[in-house]
């Protein structure tokens, strides 16, 4: 079993957290990502958690593929979603080949990395994208980075990322990709502790193959 205080939260809590979040859902932010792209477009689902998301896009008409860390999560997903696929993945190291998906949706999920970990994962990103490949990203827009006791979940430890918006696209630009448009929402409701971000952005066709 991992030793990570996260990977472990979401092993232990998956139909809290599925109670907790499944009314979350960025329907407007998937309607613009989708907008970008054929459908039938092969998709990937960073942090796909328990499938909400994934459910959505198959729903629509995209080959959806999800990943997670989080072995239970996944079965919840594999349960929820059967028209799409899942494996248990690490968002670090992909397990795909270069251009393998037109889209990448990560909503909440780049997140729980370490910054210092972020430029990479990003570039493992662009790896798996085809050329002109769009990516949706959602972020909290904050400063720091460490673990917190959350209270949503009886003070359980999870560490999270926080960045600003400029500094979130000149990442984003060093890994490939050009920003199509970005919006910082408001808190709204009583679950969310911070605003967030959500940037579309499109692989440069420049941007390395390899």
């Amino acid at each position: 079993m991992s030793t990570d205080p996260t990977q472990q939260f979401y092993e232990s809590h998956v139909r809290e957290y599925e109670e907790q979040t499944d009314n979350l859902q960025p329907q407007s932010f998937l309607q613009k990502f989708m907008e970008t792209l054929p459908r039938n477009s092969r998709l990937l689902d960073v942090g796909c958690a328990y499938g909400r998301d994934s459910a959505f896009l198959a729903e629509h008409g995209f080959k959806v593929t999800g990943v997670d860390y989080a072995a239970g999560l996944i079965e919840r997903a594999k349960q929820r979603v059967p028209n799409a696929e899942f494996l248990v993945a690490d968002m670090r190291e992909l397990p795909f080949d270069s251009g393998s998906f037109d889209g990448i949706w990560a909503y909440m999920s780049l997140l729980h990395l370490q910054k210092s970990e972020v430029p990479a994962a990003l570039q493992g990103f662009a790896h798996v994208l085809a050329p002109q490949g769009v990516f949706a990203l959602g972020m909290k827009v904050g400063q720091g980075e460490g673990y917190v006791t959350d209270q949503r979940y009886d003070g359980a430890k999870k560490y999270f990322a926080n960045f600003t918006e400029n500094e979130m696209h000149g990442l984003l630009q060093q890994a490939g990709f050009h920003v199509l448009e970005s919006s910082v929402r408001e808190r709204q409701l009583p679950y969310q502790d911070l605003p967030v971000m959500e940037i579309l952005a499109r692989k440069d066709s420049t941007a390395s193959r390899s």
